[in-house]
């Protein structure tokens, strides 16, 4: 699976550790739903993620230092309209 995209579904709950482990997978849309809870640190072992939407939910917790290593985000990284605390990561580099 290279996309996938469940965007807009009002889904709940906490970002499914499972997703990680599909390798080949390069867009992941979780937007405008009511996701909880932190951002996995995971998400940097997806190597060819390159579009990551998590806009619009209520992700809490500090934003992973994790997500300043994802230097294949070539496109999208939008984690914005969520609970998330902290200091910004140097996302720079991506």
């Amino acid at each position: 699976m290279i996309k996938l995209d469940l965007g807009k579904n009002n889904l709940s709950g906490r970002i499914p550790s499972e997703i990680t482990s599909l390798p080949k997978l390069q867009s992941l849309f979780l937007q405008e739903n009511k996701l909880s809870g932190a951002i996995p640190d995971s998400f940097s072992s997806i190597q060819g993620l390159f579009e990551l939407q998590l806009g619009c939910n209520m992700l809490d917790g500090t934003i992973p230092c994790s997500l300043s290593n994802l230097h294949h985000f070539s496109s999208v990284l939008n984690i914005s309209h969520n609970r998330l605390s902290g200091k910004i990561p140097d996302v720079s580099e991506i």
